[in-house]
């Protein structure tokens, strides 16, 4: 082929990349690659479209095949750079957009990647470090503004992240993603009327906005209105499920309809939270089908089974058996019309196993004090965990109150650590990693006077098991402890501290010892 027509093949097949034709656009690249196999150009051009085609194996393939050939190319570091964080190799990520700025530290785009990394990696304030410098040297990019406000909202800095989106959002007003960001910025600033009203903005340019209609209907959710919560709720499916969720049938969802004929699988969808909070609906489904089958979780499954050994329970390894129906566990408020007036189903719906409490009560000291259980971290993975865990030095003013003994239920090398600087003479056991499974955290907490505890499943344990638990929540809660409340409708033994100003926790804990104190006084 001539250089001439393979120039106007080439630029058809740009045009259509840009008009977001990717599939012609890839089906051209990849005709002319294999006619000039070594051009680099070819292989970045068509591993742009791969990417967005969502196809990061092959734009692995591509940039680690140009990059064999030039090394010194560093927009093909940037596009491994791209493909390894889409794969969740993130320190591979890293290295690579390293060695694109190292090649090139003027592009500005390389910083925006190098930010998107660290984001991920939950590297804020670096992120934010990063997207400054895209800025200074591209200032009128917006999407880099846009990421800034998302960087700086995540660290906290949530008015400084207002105006970041704002400056987006004048630069790109016909843009969805920038009402979408600033509503869930004014929503962790519990401003949720204007949250509201943004996510209509950004619904009204594109309904199909990802997670629009879902964090719209999460703050109907925390403000108390779930009639439009739950509908809206609904829209965070399919595409925010987790990859074991995914095998279920979309077109075989259940509805709420009696069939005693037909086989239901309720499965779980989020966090181990979240099963221990829904699976009080299980009963309900089973007075209405058939059959049911519960999925959850692996650390859940013997706790499961001990509430209900008639019922099949199943992990999310295990082989999908047939079944004619399916729904989330999170879906069931809605299939059943929970609003909050008419919730809780039982106070109480939990048990713990007997023979495992008879053990916990043999292990622990019988020393006459007040048996205090202590969670101060949740799963680190967690995208808010940051926001919500609290160190546990900042526990200290409870130490001070006489009378209690403590039990960590934390687990792990960090709680460890943490536990080594508590003063010796506190009365201190840690308990957290001869906890197997939840099963083991029933029985024990079935033992104490009352858990403390961060926003995490062992807290939705205590409230399922009706133990006294006290909860300390973040200045924006999740959406399940309403937002402002002390008490919670989902469960009737626990009392909320909240913080009152956003990232700080020392008021939550000051009102949570006085509590406490006045408690055990009694």
């Amino acid at each position: 082929m001539s250089t001439a027509p393979l120039d106007e093949t080439l630029k058809k097949a740009i045009a259509l990349h840009d008009a977001g034709k990717y599939g012609e656009a890839a089906e051209i690249y990849r005709d002319l690659l294999c006619k000039d196999p070594n051009n680099v150009l070819l292989m970045h051009l068509l591993a742009l479209v791969a990417m967005q085609m969502d196809q990061p194996n092959m734009v692995l393939v591509l940039s680690e095949q140009g990059l064999s050939l030039r090394p010194d190319i560093a927009v093909l570091h940037q596009d491994r750079a791209t493909a390894l964080r889409r794969l969740g190799r993130k320190e591979e990520a890293l290295a690579a957009i390293h060695q694109a700025l190292a090649l090139d530290p003027k592009q500005a785009d390389f910083y925006h990647t190098l930010s998107s990394i660290q984001r991920d990696m939950r590297q804020y304030g670096l992120a934010v470090e990063s997207l400054n410098k895209a800025i200074t040297l591209n200032p009128d990019d917006p999407k880099f503004y846009n990421n800034l406000a998302i960087c700086l909202s995540r660290m906290g800095a949530n008015e400084e992240a207002l105006s970041t989106v704002d400056r987006y959002i004048k630069l790109r007003p016909d843009m969805a993603e920038g009402y979408n960001n600033k509503a869930n910025i004014l929503k962790s600033l519990r401003h949720y009327r204007e949250a509201l009203e943004n996510y209509d903005k950004a619904l009204a340019i594109n309904p199909h906005i990802f997670m629009g209609k879902a964090n719209k209907g999460i703050t109907h959710l925390v403000v108390g209105d779930y009639r439009q919560g739950w509908e809206l709720f609904e829209h965070r499916l399919p595409g925010n499920m987790p990859p074991e969720a995914k095998r279920f049938d979309p077109a075989r969802r259940w509805k709420g309809q009696s069939d005693p004929k037909a086989t239901l699988i309720i499965y779980n969808e989020q966090g181990l939270g979240d099963t221990v909070q829904f699976c009080r609906y299980v009963p309900q489904a089973r007075g209405r089908m058939g059959r049911v089958i519960l999925q959850a979780q692996a650390p859940l499954l013997q706790l499961m089974k001990f509430q209900w050994p008639d019922l099949e329970i199943i992990s999310p390894d295990d082989p999908l058996p047939e079944y004619h129906y399916q729904c989330p566990l999170m879906s069931l408020p809605h299939v059943f019309g929970v609003t909050v007036e008419n919730l809780p189903v039982e106070k109480i719906y939990l048990r713990a196993d007997p023979a495992k409490t008879r053990a916990w009560q043999e292990k622990l000291p019988q020393n006459g004090l007040k048996r205090i259980g202590l969670v101060w971290a949740g799963n680190p993975d967690h995208m808010n965990d940051h926001l919500r865990s609290i160190p546990l030095a900042q526990f200290a003013p409870l130490w001070q109150i006489p009378g209690l003994h403590f039990f960590s239920l934390q687990k792990g090398q960090k709680a460890l650590e943490e536990m080594a600087c508590l003063p010796a003479a506190l009365p201190f056991t840690p308990a957290g990693d001869a906890l197997k499974d939840f099963s083991d955290t029933a029985g024990l907490i079935a033992n104490l006077d009352l858990l403390v505890s961060v926003d995490t499943a062992t807290l939705h344990l205590a409230g399922a098991l009706g133990v006294p638990g006290y909860g300390l929540l973040q200045y924006d809660p999740d959406w399940r402890w309403l937002a402002s409340r002390p008490d919670t409708p989902w469960y009737a033994s626990l009392r909320l501290f909240r913080q009152r100003h956003f990232g700080k926790w020392e008021g939550a804990v000051e009102e949570l010892c006085q509590t406490l104190s006045a408690l055990f006084r009694k």
